[in-house]
């Protein structure tokens, strides 16, 4: 529910060119964005210690309400008091334990592989925000599909809708006419680490095509 909330607020932000790709107020989305993010795997770890303890409690509430005596074992006493400790760390912001250690695996840390569709969100959000940044750097109602436009050429590429190992570019003149093809190696990134150089990789791409800043 956050997260998709933010994602509309970023949505409605972009449309109306509120932001640019690393100002001030995108690094504070970018920051509250992880903020929001973390505070929901948190969410989810804390219901998963829940469905932990509701387990072990109704093995004995079974026992009790079929008229036998099921005794409380250590072991079951030492877990229940270990997942309450972990929802309070889960619970508080401040501890990052849980964040460190990646419990549950629900906190990747930058190494950790993204699937493709979720990293076919990062970059058209990335690519959102080039089009806030550049005067002549267009995005065309197909995911993932830019062009420059300049004086004599429109160049369109589409980072992630050919080849998983290349960036496409197709220059077509002012007649529509194709012109000339450029494939510019660069493996489609599969975590953060990557993503991140994809982004500094791309943005110099596209200023050497002829993409403005305003």
């Amino acid at each position: 529910m956050l997260q998709q909330k933010f994602d509309d607020l970023i949505n409605v932000m972009n449309n109306f060119e509120l932001f640019q790709d690393g100002d001030d107020v995108c690094q504070a989305l970018n920051e509250l964005g992880k903020i929001i993010k973390e505070t929901e795997a948190r969410l989810i770890g804390i219901d998963k210690c829940q469905q932990e303890i509701n387990k072990i409690i109704s093995k004995y509430t079974v026992s009790v309400d079929g008229g036998a005596k099921e005794p409380f074992t250590l072991q079951d006493h030492d877990r229940i008091y270990a997942l309450t400790v972990d929802i309070d760390k889960f619970s508080d912001l401040n501890d990052d334990t849980c964040v460190v250690d990646n419990w549950y695996e629900l906190f990747p840390n930058e190494l950790t592989s993204v699937g493709k569709d979720e990293m076919e969100k990062l970059i058209t959000v990335f690519l959102n925000g080039l089009q806030g940044q550049f005067n002549n750097f267009n995005r065309e109602s197909r995911m993932g599909t830019v062009y420059i436009a300049n004086d004599e050429n429109e160049i369109y590429c589409t980072p992630f809708y050919s080849n998983e190992n290349e960036i496409p570019f197709d220059v077509h003149d002012k007649k529509g006419n194709h012109t000339q093809s450029y494939k510019i190696m660069k493996a489609f990134p599969t975590n953060l680490k990557e993503f991140e150089d994809f982004k500094i990789y791309y943005t110099n791409l596209i200023q050497i095509f002829g993409a403005v800043k305003f």
